[in-house]
């Protein structure tokens, strides 16, 4: 009688866990559902696709309230707010001035100068002890 009640629920467990309400029928490989035991479970199916879909609302709807009123963010780059700089003050100041502007080292003026240099967005005028910093003529490479 032990022995009965002890394999009664290793197969009580596996009928509830399988979701079909029968056993798996033998010489079927683990896993495998047959038509019956799909014939069995219509709702079965129906109730996964609900709870998909479900799901995908509420994701959705939580996606929605949480970045509806975000404003997108532009990062200003160092470029950029050198630029800026240089456009304020005409098109062309020393680079002490953009340092004072700025807020920033003359080694970090130097290297944004620099890499404007390189992308051809100013040029760097050597004046004594100073660089003039300009933006370049662009009209003159358009007569080339």
């Amino acid at each position: 009688m032990n022995q009965s009640k002890a394999m009664a629920f290793p197969v009580t467990l596996f009928i509830l866990l399988s979701g079909t309400g029968a056993a798996q029928p033998p010489n079927t490989p683990p896993g495998h559902m047959t038509e019956d035991m799909m014939s069995q479970s219509p709702g079965t199916w129906a109730v996964v696709g609900l709870s998909v879909l479900l799901t995908l609302a509420v994701l959705t709807a939580i996606y929605w309230f949480w970045f509806k009123d975000r404003e997108t963010v532009t990062v200003e780059t160092d470029e950029d707010k050198l630029l800026k700089v240089l456009d304020e003050k005409g098109g062309k100041t020393t680079q002490p001035v953009l340092k004072e502007e700025t807020g920033w080292s003359a080694s970090k003026i130097s290297r944004v100068t620099d890499r404007l240099e390189d992308e051809g967005e100013l040029e760097k005028l050597r004046l004594g002890r100073k660089n003039i910093v300009q933006r370049p003529d662009k009209s003159a490479g358009e007569n080339d």
